[in-house]
């Protein structure tokens, strides 16, 4: 009842919350009964106490057992979304270390390229110098 209570409430209006449907209730309710479109007779007064006799019997007979299935229901869904956040903790976690190890590989190719713009550097050094000493043994 409060589900539908809230769903309708929205319908409504949004900032009334909960309070709209139930004044717009009481209203319609005052309304009939001004008007005389309902008469509350003792059939009335009977049917009302009946109903809500029986629904205290129902919650006192059956309340504990519908709160442990409801319980069990509740430990059920969170076990499953406690399963669903450690998998996906664990796919985060794999993630963060394939991109170390990704941005470990990218940092070696940078060391690779400098190691070879060395040698290349090098080479050239070498070369000049045989370069000059060909030219001042000549």
């Amino acid at each position: 009842m409060g589900q539908s209570l809230r769903s309708s409430s929205q319908f409504l209006n949004p900032k009334t919350g909960i309070t709209g449907p139930c004044v717009l209730g009481t209203g319609l309710l005052l309304n009939f009964l001004s008007k005389e479109i309902y008469v509350i007779t003792p059939e009335t007064i009977s049917a009302i106490s009946t109903i809500r006799l029986i629904v205290y019997v129902v919650k006192k007979i059956y309340g504990a057992c519908i709160g442990e299935f409801d319980d069990k229901l509740n430990e059920q869904k969170i076990t499953q979304l406690e399963e669903v956040k450690q998998a996906s903790f664990k796919y985060v976690q794999s993630a963060t270390d394939l991109e170390k190890s990704q941005q470990a590989l990218v940092q070696k190719c940078h060391y690779i390229f400098d190691v070879q713009r060395n040698d290349i550097a090098t080479a050239l050094a070498v070369t000049s110098r045989i370069y000059c000493y060909v030219f001042f043994k000549r």
